[in-house]
């Protein structure tokens, strides 16, 4: 589905088909951090800066803080579905 990549390279958003998780990369592994109920979430990616992130899931784009994992926004005026941004 997704993945992006944190511009510090020690994070990396993945969407899968149920959530968004946002996973910790270590050495040889991932942990998990925290994850977002967004399905089908085909197209994700982080800010410059890495302070926040942007979710695209059918024609919605949602904006969140990547600290703390809350929702600033929803872009909903969309009439077709978002393929990549």
């Amino acid at each position: 589905y997704s993945v992006s990549f944190h511009p510090s390279g020690l994070h990396a958003l993945i969407g899968f088909a149920d959530k968004l998780r946002l996973m910790k990369i270590l050495v040889d592994d991932m942990q998990h951090q925290w994850e977002i109920s967004i399905k089908n979430c085909r197209e994700c990616q982080f800010s410059r800066g890495g302070q926040s992130f942007a979710a695209v899931h059918g024609s919605v784009i949602s904006v969140f803080e990547f600290y703390s994992g809350v929702k600033i926004i929803d872009f909903r005026t969309h009439n077709s579905r978002v393929l990549q941004f």
